[in-house]
């Protein structure tokens, strides 16, 4: 697991920047940081480190449901696992989602 953590570190690290980028001045001002195109990447960087990297978490959380012996880990992979498929359906249909959300200081976000 202590490999695991410090990989998914690593791979976090693109991800927190990306997402973190409009609130760096001297990016602020770039036309990709608002960009449709960079919400995918975001998303492409995640899905393979939150499956990867939790994937022990995930399991053990599965098997727990699974034998009806509810623990820890099927907290985690219930939490982990709704916030994966909430994001994934905000960033493939914002449709669904009213207009005020979509919002952050007056631009369009998905």
């Amino acid at each position: 697991m202590t490999r695991r953590f410090w990989i998914g570190a690593a791979l976090t690290l693109p991800v927190f920047v990306l997402a973190m980028a409009h609130l760096i001045p001297a990016l602020a001002r770039q036309s990709w940081v608002d960009s449709h195109a960079l919400r995918w990447m975001q998303f492409a960087f995640a899905t393979p480190m939150v499956w990867w990297a939790g994937w022990p978490l995930l399991y053990r959380g599965w098997r727990s449901i699974v034998t009806r012996h509810l623990n820890m880990f099927t907290l985690i992979s219930i939490g982990v696992g709704a916030a994966f498929v909430f994001s994934a359906v905000a960033m493939l249909m914002p449709e669904l989602f009213p207009s005020r959300c979509n919002t952050r200081q007056g631009r369009h976000l998905l």
